[in-house]
């Protein structure tokens, strides 16, 4: 029988190549569309920022005797709750 490429370890390779690459496609698919259905990617994210901008370091650290302020800093609170 004449092989397409005159190696089985080839074609072999190239045959796990394409599955692999195929799976990885659906996977992302569903994955993308549980996201989508969920919302979860606007909420992690939001999350995400809003961790960021809440650790960030405040201009002017609270002089000696001072206590330092509790608000959160300028940015978070002009994000919607």
């Amino acid at each position: 029988m004449n092989a397409m490429f005159g190696s089985t370890v080839l074609e072999t390779a190239i045959g796990l190549c394409f599955v692999y690459l195929t799976l990885s496609g659906l996977c992302t698919v569903i994955n993308e569309w549980i996201s989508g259905v969920l919302n979860t990617r606007g909420k992690l994210l939001e999350k995400g920022i809003r961790q960021l901008l809440d650790n960030q370091a405040h201009p002017a650290p609270p002089a000696r005797g001072e206590t330092g302020s509790s608000k959160p800093s300028t940015l978070i609170r002009l994000l919607p709750e």
